[in-house]
């Protein structure tokens, strides 16, 4: 099954190499500069991609084309973070955020989560930090933004987890 995506990522590739061969080397025959316009903003356009992709790292599937309007423009129409990594990451920053904001050393914490798996926050949890599925109980919402559900919780942002202007995952603390 992967075997065939990867074959089929290889053949675009490769498929995207000759055709770029092609075109160079009709546009050589033509006029040398066209040649070497078209390899520099091909150039200036591979660079500005891997930038990106450092940039999102690592989130780098995340990525959407101009044409869908970016990530920033993408965001609030299509899923971003649909693995929910960037809960995992926010779960593991959970702590010593809580501890910063305040949270008093020793004291139990508990968390409900939102627009993620719970299990990818509770695995990542110290012992002081409990899971609850109630948010009425809740001292802090952890979660990502796929289907916005982080919107449901109201609270002050602790944190969050941020990429080119989008957010994939937060923790807010509630307002009590």
């Amino acid at each position: 099954y992967y075997a065939a995506f990867l074959l089929a990522g290889l053949n675009l590739a490769v498929l995207a190499g000759w055709t770029m061969d092609w075109l160079l080397n009709r546009l050589a025959a033509w006029r040398t500069w066209a040649s070497r316009l078209a390899l520099g903003l091909a150039v200036l356009y591979l660079g500005w991609l891997g930038w990106q992709m450092a940039v999102l790292h690592p989130y780098e599937y995340t990525y959407y084309n101009s044409l869908a309007g970016g990530l920033r423009g993408a965001a609030a129409r299509f899923e971003t973070d649909y693995w929910g990594v960037a809960v995992s990451a926010a779960a593991r920053r959970l702590p010593a955020a809580l501890l910063a904001d305040g949270w008093p050393a020793g004291q139990t914490a508990r968390v409900a989560v939102a627009g993620a798996n719970d299990f990818s926050v509770r695995y990542y949890l110290p012992d002081w930090i409990e899971y609850t599925p109630d948010s009425q109980e809740a001292d802090v919402f952890i979660g990502g933004m796929r289907g916005f559900g982080m919107n449901q919780f109201d609270g002050r942002v602790i944190f969050s987890i941020d990429r080119l202007g989008v957010s994939f995952a937060m923790v807010k603390r509630p307002e009590k």
